[in-house]
């Protein structure tokens, strides 16, 4: 969505032009993950879900169940790839602000 507004900036569209596309875009996109959303009503359902998104790893699924037990239902997790054969968890409590 940025690079679009971006795009447009610099062929020359008016700025509050590309503002309000972009709140409208925002707003649509909201409105469309709300629709995606799936309430995870109870423990089990949680395993389920959790076990799903794994593809069926029991290691991982078991390692996201503890971590959102430890941070609720509520909570995010963030997984990040790396080429080494042994997994770590790091866990923040409270908030966390990327860059930029």
């Amino acid at each position: 969505m940025v690079r679009e507004a971006v795009k447009l900036l610099n062929a020359g569209i008016n700025f509050k032009d590309v503002l309000r596309g972009v709140h409208k875009s925002r707003e649509i996109a909201i409105e469309t993950l709300k629709t995606l959303r799936v309430e995870i009503e109870n423990k089990p359902d949680l395993l389920y879900k959790i076990a799903y998104s794994s593809c069926e790893n029991k290691r991982i699924a078991r390692l996201i169940s503890k971590i959102f037990e430890l941070i609720g239902v509520n909570g995010y997790v963030d997984f990040e790839e790396y080429y080494s054969s042994e997994t770590n968890v790091i866990y923040y409590n409270g908030f966390l602000l990327d860059r930029g």
